[in-house]
């Protein structure tokens, strides 16, 4: 049970037969087993009983890392009779690379956000057994995944401010009651709590001094919901409002004036779904400035109950209009849901465009340029694919859409959508194993296009800098000194070939990422934890390594990055470095003249490397970054730059000296290169 901007409460909308698109939607394409996408990534929870996973949620850093939990029931006998449930939090890159997982035991999550540092703040319950103990919230260090901290109490539903302080709600889920929190992101601790008259599971920013709680007003009564303000600083109860009896609360969210937009659907006395709404509610007060009615059934079938066609979700474009995507019935003696979607004037309310489509609808989101992606179910009820849908933010016309498939040809389904900085697309959703009944077993996310829906165009191999490229020479071979292959992306951090400069063990190695090497040299071996080598050897006219065409040279190719994301050290944060210094190589400690001379220049390139660095995120800017590198600027990397070695030597060393900090604590590192130049046979 998990919230990610869509109702999700009530049975699943049934689906029994093909879903028809309708006229103002061009032809839906699939992506079959094998079709090309930009990335899929997969969580196997192993064998340990019969798991399976429960509905997944989905968060998008300032980075473009994303975050995906899910709960995981272990269960083992012929009924599925649960074992105990825990909870997977994964952390992927842009790039689809596994950064992180974390598994919590007896934690059953339910939402996920990530605060402007880049933790991750999870909402849900504490188990035991299947018993519910207490809601839980509890925060991830977004660089390793480690738990920070956790408070019994306020949890279930989560967001956070601009300062990072979490804010929670409890839904009445017994023996928990109804209560809005705030805590303090830095410690957990309360900071305030009130209570609330209702199942509550929706939270809302009007602004930044004004935060919204609302759910239904009896929790034993499907309709009929209460919202409820309070000031962010102090929990004072600014307003209240009741909705009718015959409404019921599906997504609230600001409406960037300092109001609230809610979404509500309307019902007949008998339980039927009988219109959907849309309020804009006042700054300071919750009346409204204008209400709209987007659909009402005027057919005569009652069948199916409130929950079948129930889910909704809101979206703000760049100008504050209002995008509102909900499910409904286009036939009401039909069991299969459709979904409107709508776009409102923010001052009037008035309708700009509306489109329908012929599947339901699980989640949405809205990308930079104020465009809507959605993702509801297809199928007959054996959730035989799930359509994934872009709509033009300014007309309502259909960008692309497509139907996901399963790769291994077993159901799967879609439960969550985000959109990137760069209007890429994310989904995450769950793939059900042999028998559907027992629920689903592998977890799994997948990056498309924006643009198309289809794989996402690289601008690596064009020669020239772009997002979150730390190189790039014009082409897309990895048999030089950038990494342009596909699956590297013109990085070099993607390859897991830096060199740490360093014998400890990569387990324990807290420091070893603040200064590394990458040496384009791929016939040097591994050292004994079978990772890039310190001590990198080269024959002198070796094609591979020597990159200086006189003879007794070797000509080593380098590139030096720093504050580091490297897969292969666990251990090590990218936290930030205060200082760089080259120490060796050292002119004075040459015999000769010429030799003076060689160590000089050696270390003058080094110098220049570790003072102009290259922030990917922000590659116009070009090489000009140095120590103090802060937290949040991570993979910084020079220009390739040539470092001359005699032959017949003992070799050169390349060593630098960096410190940086853990909490309040210093981290010093040494990384040290060994360049051995063989003269040639």
């Amino acid at each position: 049970m998990l919230m990610h901007g869509i109702d999700s409460r009530g049975p699943e909308c049934g689906r029994t037969g093909i879903a028809l698109l309708a006229a103002t939607l061009i032809g839906m394409s699939m992506l079959a087993p094998g079709a090309v996408r930009a990335w899929q990534a997969r969580v196997d929870p192993g064998t340990d009983g019969r798991p399976f996973f429960d509905i997944p949620a989905l968060a998008v850093d300032a980075a473009g890392d994303i975050v995906v939990v899910a709960g995981i029931a272990r269960a083992v006998g012929l009924f599925a009779v649960p074992l105990r449930f825990e909870t997977v939090a994964v952390k992927l890159s842009p790039y689809g690379n596994e950064l992180w997982r974390v598994i919590l035991p007896d934690v059953g999550a339910y939402s996920v956000v990530v605060d402007p540092a880049g933790d991750v703040i999870l909402g849900g319950v504490l188990l035991e057994g299947e018993s519910v103990l207490d809601a839980l919230a509890l925060k991830l260090d977004g660089q390793s995944g480690i738990e920070k901290w956790r408070n019994r109490g306020a949890g279930f539903t989560v967001g956070v401010d601009v300062n990072g302080d979490v804010f929670g709600v409890t839904h009445d889920l017994a023996p928990i009651p109804g209560a809005m929190w705030k805590l303090s992101g830095a410690t957990g601790a309360p900071l305030w709590s009130a209570s609330m008259p209702s199942s509550v599971d929706l939270l809302g920013f009007a602004s930044a001094s004004e935060i919204v709680a609302a759910g239904r007003d009896d929790p034993d009564a499907w309709h009929g919901s209460i919202l409820r303000a309070f000031s962010t600083a102090t929990g004072t109860q600014l307003w209240e409002r009741f909705l009718s009896q015959e409404q019921y609360l599906r997504a609230i969210r600001g409406n960037g004036a300092g109001g609230l937009i809610t979404l509500s659907t309307k019902f007949t006395g008998t339980g039927s779904l009988k219109a959907i709404q849309v309020h804009n509610l006042s700054a300071g007060s919750g009346e409204d400035l204008w209400q709209s009615e987007l659909w009402r059934d005027t057919g005569s079938c009652n069948e199916g109950g409130i929950g079948e066609c129930g889910r909704g979700g809101i979206g703000l474009d760049g100008n504050g209009d209002v995008l509102i995507g909900h499910e409904f019935r286009r036939d009401p003696c039909e069991r299969a849901c459709n979904t409107l979607v709508t776009k409102l004037a923010r001052s009037t309310g008035q309708e700009i465009w509306r489109v329908e489509s012929g599947f339901g609808l699980r989640s949405l989101a809205v990308d930079p340029s104020g465009d809507m992606v959605l993702v509801g179910p297809l199928g007959s009820g054996q959730m035989e694919g799930t359509a994934v849908a872009k709509v033009a933010g300014a007309s309502g016309a259909v960008l692309w859409q497509k139907a996901i498939a399963s790769t291994s040809g077993r159901p799967a389904f879609l439960w969550a959508v985000a959109a990137t900085d760069q209007a890429d697309v994310v989904t995450t959703g769950t793939e059900y194993g042999r028998d559907v009944d027992l629920g689903s077993d592998k977890l799994f996310t997948t990056k498309l296009s924006g643009l198309t829906g289809e794989d996402i165009p690289t601008n690596c191999g064009n020669g020239t800098l772009d997002f979150l490229e730390q190189c790039d020479d014009g082409n897309t071979a990895d048999a030089d000194i950038c990494p342009s292959a596909s699956a590297n992306g013109c990085q070099y951090t993607a390859t897991s070939a830096l060199i740490r400069g360093s014998a400890r063990r990569p387990d324990r190695d807290r420091a070893g990422c603040q200064v590394e090497w990458y040496v384009l040299n791929p016939n040097n071996p591994t050292d004994k934890h079978r990772l890039p080598n310190q001590v990198q050897v080269c024959t002198d006219a070796d094609p591979s390594c020597d990159f200086n065409a006189d003879a007794g040279w070797c000509g080593f190719q380098l590139v030096v990055c720093a504050n580091n994301r490297d897969p292969n050290l666990h251990a090590c944060l990218p936290d930030g470095v205060d200082e760089v210094a080259v120490i060796s190589p050292r002119s004075e400690s040459g015999r000769t003249a010429q030799q003076r001379s060689t160590r000089a220049a050696g270390r003058a390139a080094v110098e220049h490397a570790v003072t102009h660095l290259l922030d990917p995120k922000v590659p116009t800017d070009g090489f000009v970054k140095a120590a103090p590198i802060a937290a949040q600027e991570q993979n910084l990397c020079s220009a390739p730059f040539r470092f001359d070695v005699p032959a017949d030597s003992s070799g050169l060393k390349v060593k630098t000296r960096s410190a940086g900090r853990r909490d309040t604590r210093i981290l010093k590192q040494r990384s040290q290169l060994k360049l051995i130049c063989q003269a040639a046979p």
